[in-house]
């Protein structure tokens, strides 16, 4: 009798932590009474491979989420603040290297973001309100140097247009008003002096315009009307 009491006391103290470890092991996509995501949950596609996973509070994100290609690497990784809208991300090319990084706000972009290429060179800065391109935008070269600036209004072209050559120097520059290339615009050779100038209306050449050669002779003037050209001189 006393050897079966002490057996079953010792399955009681192997089986009882088991059972409590069962009751308080995390439970994964767990929907509340109320239709609500609540805990942690993952995500996974027809194949069984996990999409996301991540935090919900009262069915908002917070925390870390984190996001996978089908081949288990690290898509993006966004950080949600405790409203649940706003996050910080920062995405992933294949080779784990980043691809972007900036905040979204109701699913859409806000403020700057970054892009790189695949050896995780910057190669562009936007800013963006409302998922549409706002304010300044710039692209670089391999090197790191300045190849183009741009403003946006709302996603649509405003201000000047500015390139530039590998060296540094001037490319052209060219003036935007909601959208169309407007006013006066000028390109120049990689040294820095003039090759071409005039004017634009509504996106179309207008007015006259001066083509120079390296030496700053005038080599031909061109006569244009709303993108026809009427005549030139050599």
């Amino acid at each position: 009798m006393t050897q079966y009491r002490f057996f079953v006391f010792l399955i009681t103290m192997i089986f009882i932590p088991v059972i409590f470890a069962q009751e308080n092991r995390p439970v994964l996509n767990f929907t509340d009474e109320n239709g609500l995501r609540q805990g942690s949950w993952r995500k996974a596609d027809e194949n069984g491979k996990t999409v996301y996973t991540g935090q919900f509070r009262d069915d908002k994100p917070f925390g870390e989420f984190r996001y996978f290609y089908p081949n288990g690497r690290t898509r993006a990784v966004m950080i949600f603040e405790e409203d649940g809208i706003t996050a910080q991300a920062t995405f992933f090319h294949q080779n784990g290297r980043k691809q972007s990084e900036g905040k979204y706000h109701d699913q859409k972009k806000e403020d700057l973001w970054r892009f790189y290429n695949d050896s995780g060179t910057l190669i562009s800065e936007e800013f963006y309100r409302n998922d549409l391109k706002h304010g300044l935008s710039q692209s670089f070269y391999p090197n790191g140097r300045l190849l183009e600036e741009q403003h946006f209004a709302d996603g649509v072209k405003q201000g000047t247009w500015k390139q530039f050559h590998p060296s540094g120097a001037l490319k052209h520059e060219v003036q935007f008003e909601n959208g169309l290339m407007q006013g006066q615009a000028a390109y120049y050779y990689a040294n820095g002096s003039l090759f071409m100038a005039g004017n634009y209306h509504l996106g179309l050449k207008h007015g006259e315009w001066v083509r120079f050669g390296s030496e700053g002779n005038i080599e031909a003037k061109e006569q244009w009307e709303h993108g026809i050209l009427l005549g030139d001189q050599q």
